[in-house]
């Protein structure tokens, strides 16, 4: 069986089919496109969570930090208000690695502090004077109450 279309036809339904070839190729390129966009999203907003998970981890390292501060100048205070009310003349002051560490009411408490701490029982020794104080893992320092150190 034989079916007759006109030339017309045949070329109208050629037409449409070329116009829809290169609707449905500039359709696939935007979908490309929109794609391209949701994957540069996608990665923006992986960055954003690693950089609030890494603003959540600071913070909470220095609320802690503050913790300590704060609960140091409590015990300091403290420390103070007892060596004052026992007419001490002087306190120790313990540091580890040069950072302010505890004061204690005498040389042995604050070794013994430093001890319960890790530091060598038998590593205390005397150091030469302007030696920096970074330089020693511990180190006690005699501080006198009530002056001002020059």
């Amino acid at each position: 069986m034989y079916r007759l279309v006109k030339t017309t036809t045949y070329t109208d339904l050629r037409n449409d089919l070329t116009a829809a070839q290169q609707t449905c190729a500039r359709l696939e390129a935007e979908c490309d496109a929109v794609r391209q966009r949701l994957d540069a999203v996608d990665a923006a907003r992986v960055d954003a969570e690693r950089g609030s998970a890494r603003a959540d981890g600071a913070m909470e390292v220095l609320r802690a930090q503050h913790l300590l501060d704060t609960e140091d100048r409590v015990v300091l205070r403290a420390l103070l208000r007892t060596a004052r009310r026992r007419q001490r003349q002087r306190v120790y002051v313990l540091f580890r690695h040069g950072v302010f560490h505890s004061v204690h009411e005498s040389e042995d408490s604050a070794e013994h502090a430093a001890e319960a701490e890790g530091a060598s029982p038998n590593g205390w020794t005397r150091m030469a004077a302007g030696t920096p104080a970074g330089e020693a893992a511990w180190r006690v320092q005699s501080l006198p109450l009530g002056e001002q150190q020059k």
